[in-house]
């Protein structure tokens, strides 16, 4: 990970706790937060976007998703809503999904899913190594 998607993360991160979710970041890069609902075999329910950019891109491409699931949560729980979901609600920052550094679309969101490519594994490019 470049130094810069580093700060991005920890940046949404931080956003991701002021709106009251429990957080971390995951091998590829995705930043997560969740809060639990009250019925714990519930599955989550997941909402969000990509970190990263593409040259000429619109101003909200990828940030708005991120923002507007955060925003919604952070109304709940300012509204004392949010510890009373019944289901979990994870809100996931996704990395590399434009596949501009490594040539290769949805690395983040397809390792969430469970249908990363092995082949993924080894991408690198000419500075990092994956």
């Amino acid at each position: 990970m470049t130094v810069a998607s580093i700060r991005a993360g920890n940046l949404i991160r931080s956003w991701m706790e002021d709106a009251g979710l429990t957080t971390w970041t995951d091998c590829m890069g995705n930043v997560h937060g969740r809060v639990e609902g009250s019925n714990t075999s519930a599955e989550a329910l997941l909402i969000g976007s990509h970190m990263d950019t593409v040259v000429d891109a619109g101003i909200f491409d990828g940030s708005l998703g991120i923002i507007s699931a955060l925003s919604a949560l952070k109304v709940l729980k300012n509204n004392g809503m949010l510890r009373k979901l019944k289901r979990p609600i994870e809100v996931i920052a996704f990395s590399d999904e434009e596949g501009v550094r490594f040539q290769s679309t949805f690395l983040g969101s397809s390792a969430v899913a469970g249908i990363l490519p092995v082949s993924a594994i080894k991408i690198s490019d000419k500075r990092f190594h994956c």
